[in-house]
């Protein structure tokens, strides 16, 4: 299944305020929807300053949406 909702991305950092660094792995994800990126790396890490997030292995698009976050 393609991450694309911004319900599945709240679902992906329900968790990451234990972690003071979270990796998310991007291999094998052909495509992601723009509002999971916003939710992810717009909305959670604005209101989660102290984990920071670090995006892994992402295809260009992927890569396009993740600068298009910040």
């Amino acid at each position: 299944m393609t991450p694309i909702l911004r319900a599945q991305a709240r679902w992906v950092v329900s968790r990451l305020e234990l972690f003071a660094t979270a990796e998310l792995d991007f291999e094998g994800v052909e495509d992601v929807g723009p509002s999971f990126i916003d939710e992810v790396f717009r909305v959670y890490a604005t209101a989660h300053p102290e984990v920071t997030l670090e995006p892994r292995k992402a295809n260009p698009r992927i890569e396009k949406l993740l600068k298009s976050a910040h």
